[in-house]
């Protein structure tokens, strides 16, 4: 598909589940609120691409590049994103995928279908109760890793901070 056939399909709120996107020139597209369950967007030029509400479900972004891209609430549940910059990626949790995203509000990671900050991920893991699909024995096995998880996440925070100064600079610090 080219640039504008995909664009085209976007506005008309067209699905593009399941689509050939690999190398796609996207940059600075307005994708908000696609549905690209499932697409393979490969090395798709992403950059400052608004992907906001998007659906990207299963969707292979396998070395994509998405510096400065609004992920604000995108579904990002099972993407693949070995080789993506600027987003930090972790599988086979027991909790889920992880995945850490600079925003303009600061970094959000996701784990499973959990959302929220590093500082709110270590009050969830203080608790026995209120876990998102996960009870007693299970709340216990999760927690030493989800704690690794959240000093790991703070670790790379720190060490990524110009790429969290870059979106904020871009997008503002009030969404």
């Amino acid at each position: 598909m080219t640039r504008d056939e995909i664009l085209t399909a976007v506005q008309e709120g067209k699905s593009l589940w399941n689509a050939d996107l690999r190398d796609a020139d996207l940059w600075n597209a307005d994708l908000r609120g696609a549905n690209l369950w499932n697409a393979d967007l490969r090395r798709a030029d992403l950059r400052n691409a608004d992907l906001r509400d998007a659906n990207l479900r299963n969707a292979n972004l396998r070395r994509a590049d998405l510096r400065g891209a609004d992920l604000r609430n995108a579904n990002l549940r099972n993407a693949d994103l070995r080789g993506v910059r600027e987003v930090l990626s972790i599988t086979a949790l027991p909790s889920g995928h992880a995945t850490l995203i600079p925003t303009p509000v600061g970094w959000q990671l996701r784990v499973g279908c959990w959302t929220g900050s590093t500082a709110e991920l270590r009050e969830l893991i203080a608790q026995d109760t209120g876990w998102p699909e996960a009870e007693g024995e299970q709340v216990t096995a999760r927690r030493p890793m989800l704690a690794a998880l959240a000093d790991m996440c703070d670790a790379w925070a720190t060490d990524q901070q110009h790429i969290l100064d870059a979106v904020t600079t871009k997008w503002g610090n009030d969404a």
